[in-house]
């Protein structure tokens, strides 16, 4: 009997740590777009990248789920971001609809994507400070700031020993690895032009083939007069040159 104990209380601890960590994300003013064309002015809540709660009102404690297939677009807004644009998208890098931000509306729309979409979504940071940085200053989102250094233990001689650990980017907020993708008026998917992943090889060829409709713009691609770090600049190139 006393062994059944110490085998079921085992597991029981065993089963408790195994959970994964749940994250409880806040309720964020908005609205929902359908593709009925119907909406709902409320507070959103995503619990991933295609699960989705809403309420009328901040205080209610009964929300509903929102299948996200359903959803045309989500809005989002408070006094610091403004009003932001979220959309169910298909793209060139996935057949499931990924969630992607509307940075830019135009001929050539920009949209940006970060793995983890929730991070994305309730991060809190001007769109318009990003363009001016990206138009202007030419940051790197991805570069790296000097590594932070904490104590760990002491030796046996004094000498303390670090643990050093990499800064993540930061603008106004932390964020790596964005996917930078664009669309066409009328086109169904999105297609990637750049990311800061280490993996993304292909952007001059990818660009040629996707921008083959306005040969200026390749040309000055393939000239390199265009480079990765100038997406603003190419996308604004084309809403003005070439439709």
């Amino acid at each position: 009997m006393k062994n059944k104990f110490f085998i079921l209380l085992f597991f029981s601890i065993f089963y408790i740590y195994a959970q994964p960590e749940m994250r409880i994300n806040p309720y964020v003013k908005g609205e929902l777009h359908y593709k009925d064309t119907t909406y709902e002015k409320g507070f959103i809540r995503l619990d991933s990248d295609y699960r989705i709660r809403f309420k009328l009102n901040e205080k209610d404690k009964k929300s509903k789920k929102i299948k996200y297939k359903t959803i045309q677009k989500i809005v989002s807004y408070d006094d610091y971001s403004g009003e932001r644009e979220f959309y169910y998208k298909l793209t060139s890098e996935s057949k499931f609809p990924l969630l992607v931000e509307l940075i830019i509306a135009d001929s050539l729309s920009l949209y940006i994507k970060y793995p983890k979409t929730i991070d994305l979504f309730y991060s809190n940071y001007d769109r318009t400070t990003l363009l001016e940085q990206m138009r202007n200053e030419k940051i790197e989102l991805n570069d790296k700031l000097p590594p932070t250094k904490k104590i760990i233990s002491v030796k046996k001689s004094g000498e303390p020993v670090y643990q050093y650990a990499e800064n993540t980017p930061y603008i106004e907020f932390t964020i790596t690895k964005l996917d930078y993708f664009v669309g066409k008026k009328n086109e169904e998917k999105l297609q990637l032009i750049n990311s800061e992943s280490f993996l993304y090889k292909n952007f001059r060829k990818t660009l040629s083939s996707y921008f083959h409709d306005c040969h200026v713009l390749v040309e000055k691609i393939q000239n390199k007069e265009f480079k990765k770090r100038d997406i603003l600049e190419i996308v604004e190139f084309y809403n003005e040159n070439c439709n």
